[in-house]
């Protein structure tokens, strides 16, 4: 594989726009580990009375691909080049948060999709073509002793999408993402946080210690629309739902962080007393993206074993959101 990337996506385009409209920033897919293709056919059979397999009548004439693919995006490695910041950790982060915003609800008829490994592009903006490719999934895994690297993985739909477009909603969502973020010194990068903390609604927060794994999804909901003798790309396809945002959060505290066992035992109790199923909105302060997270508990569990009874594993997911 080259020094550069040669899997990218391009856009979002709308109805009337060309390929040589500069929509939305370039994104480039990093050190692809799988490339899976599915390929599916609504087949008509009709098995007739009396006569064997081999006479069965087929039919296909609608068909549809759908594309994943995975593989790991480096600091280092965006570092060198001219356009990411010269600090592996805000370079990493500064890709991150253009891949995020990829998946949304308002994807026009599609991103240009680039692919030099099998030899593939998708352009939706000539109708002559195949199409291009929606967004339906993505997401990014950070592991505990990797601060300059995430597993990334996205989940795309052929063919032309029905929706708005909005070049610039995605443009503004890099730049706020951004916004705060402290400039470099040297090659280094030293978060605005100090400690990852879950606050919740009345003002009381909590240490949550060391963090493991983090896991952020983004997820659109769409209708695929198969076109009768048609190729895959010329699929129409409709979302059913704005773009929702879940973090998963593997890790450890430990009774030194509460100062007390009480305080130890209560971070346990909470989760049942007020953070899950009580409508009670919580905010999650994320020390490796510099940023916070808005929205309700949809899990939340605790282990305790006799062995380490001054440590405590946790596993939570939260939705972002507005809380009703």
């Amino acid at each position: 594989m080259s020094d550069f990337s040669p899997i990218y996506l391009r856009g979002p385009f709308d109805a009337e726009d060309t390929i040589n409209d500069t929509n939305g920033p370039r994104t480039y897919l990093w050190n692809v580990e799988e490339y899976r293709t599915d390929n599916s056919a609504e087949l008509s059979q009709e098995n007739i009375p009396t006569l064997g397999i081999e006479d069965t009548l087929l039919a296909s004439f609608q068909s549809r691909e759908d594309l994943s693919l995975n593989g790991t995006a480096t600091g280092n490695r965006l570092s060198n080049f001219g356009f990411s910041s010269d600090s592996p950790r805000k370079a990493l982060m500064e890709w991150i948060v253009r891949f995020e915003s990829l998946c949304t609800e308002l994807q026009g008829i599609g991103y240009l999709y680039s692919d030099e490994v099998v030899n593939r592009f998708f352009n939706p903006t000539d109708e002559d073509s195949d199409g291009g490719v929606l967004v339906e999934t993505c997401s990014w895994t950070y592991e505990e002793g990797s601060p300059f690297a995430v597993d990334w993985n996205i989940d795309l739909f052929r063919g032309r999408g029905v929706m708005d477009s909005d070049t610039r909603n995605r443009n503004k969502y890099i730049e706020n993402q951004q916004r705060d973020w402290i400039e470099d010194d040297g090659n280094k990068y030293q978060s605005a946080y100090d400690n990852p903390m879950l606050y919740e609604d009345g003002g009381n927060s909590y240490p949550l210690g060391n963090i493991e794994q983090q896991r952020v999804e983004i997820n659109v909901d769409f209708d695929v629309f198969e076109l009768v003798d048609s190729d895959s790309g010329e699929n129409l396809i409709v979302p059913t739902s704005g773009a929702v945002a879940r973090i998963n959060i593997q890790g450890s505290v430990t009774r030194s962080e509460f100062n007390t066992r009480a305080a130890l035992v209560e971070f346990c109790n909470r989760p049942q007393k007020i953070w899950v199923g009580e409508n009670t909105e919580i905010i999650l302060r994320d020390v490796f993206m510099d940023r916070e997270y808005e929205g309700q508990l949809q899990d939340f569990n605790t282990t305790w074993s006799a062995e380490q009874n001054e440590v405590v594993d946790y596993n939570l997911e939260l939705v972002t959101g507005s809380t009703l």
